[in-house]
């Protein structure tokens, strides 16, 4: 799920029989519209939105794509080599973002030329959502019920300074916290 200054976003994965979908909806409540309906859109996982784009991984292909949100082509970051179920996408002014559950990484890819793709952050417990703001990038690993944030570094506008492509110049992350597992009123 992302949101804007004007609408919500979201995917539904594809019920039997159904064809999954993105959707938006104006914050004001009205009803929604859907964004993308195309048929190779198999299981989505997550959609971020800048202000001209929207991004979602796609976890049964394995790739992450980008389209403008007043339509257009759909473009594929990595259609030629798909990734290991991609899910929890995030964007910034730069980079799009996302967390390989299966290998447990966490990737960035420029948006200026739609690639290549590099691991940010690896060894992971099956990562799944991802965040950013204008230093950290944030995640969960449901393989551990763990959430996780990392310095970013290299080329990302206003960033600690690092080696490029990797977070906090090599940092380890940081635990923020861990998921429980029983409501808080018990």
């Amino acid at each position: 799920m992302a949101v804007d200054a004007s609408h919500i976003y979201w995917a539904t994965a594809a019920a039997p029989g159904a064809q999954a979908l993105i959707q938006k909806a104006p914050l004001t409540g009205s009803p929604p519209t859907v964004l993308i309906d195309d048929p190779e859109l198999e299981s989505p996982a997550g959609v971020a939105v800048d202000a001209s784009n929207i991004y979602w991984a796609d976890s049964a292909s394995g790739i992450v794509y980008e389209r403008k949100l007043t339509g257009g082509l759909i473009i594929p970051f990595n259609q030629s080599n798909p990734f290991a179920d991609p899910a929890g996408v995030a964007v910034d002014s730069t980079h799009v973002y996302w967390a390989n559950s299966s290998d447990g990484t966490i990737m960035e890819a420029r948006l200026d030329t739609l690639g290549p793709a590099t691991t940010l952050i690896s060894g992971q417990a099956s990562p799944w959502g991802v965040a950013v703001d204008s230093g950290h990038i944030y995640w969960t690993s449901s393989g551990d019920g763990t959430i996780k944030e990392a310095p970013l570094a290299g080329d990302h506008p206003g960033h600690r300074a690092g080696q490029p492509g990797r977070a906090g110049g090599g940092q380890q992350p940081h635990l923020l916290g861990q998921q429980r597992h029983q409501r808080d009123d018990q």
